[in-house]
């Protein structure tokens, strides 16, 4: 249900702005029908703004995170990168193979948060 609202907020924000926009162009400068049109669309922007910033908290980080890990070239920046991002999350195992492969990159990380 939420990314069917997901497309409808965007999707009502333009047909409604475009409304605006044609009523200040074909009716000789209808400035009210513009101001309604535009006051139709604040609530879906807000709606794309509010459900689009739910869905981002709910990504997995860890498993993107671990993917590019393995996805990277052993010994190199990117792999650096998602070690650090990796390590403080709550697997141990992750966060293991993330303090390996930090300590050969001469980074020491401190205590980890759960410890």
């Amino acid at each position: 249900m939420k990314y069917l609202i997901l497309m409808a907020g965007p999707l009502g924000f333009a047909f409604f702005l475009n409304a605006a926009i044609d009523a200040t162009r074909v009716v000789n400068l209808d400035f009210w029908s513009a101001y309604i049109f535009l006051g139709l669309c604040l609530p879906f922007a807000w709606l794309s703004l509010n459900v689009g910033l739910q869905i981002c908290r709910e990504i997995d980080w860890p498993v993107l995170y671990r993917h590019g890990f393995n996805a990277a070239v052993d010994d190199s920046r990117l792999q650096r990168y998602f070690a650090e991002r990796l390590y403080h999350f709550d697997n141990a195992l992750d966060a293991l193979q993330a303090l390996e492969i930090l300590r050969q990159h001469g980074v020491e990380p401190g205590p980890h948060q759960n410890l």
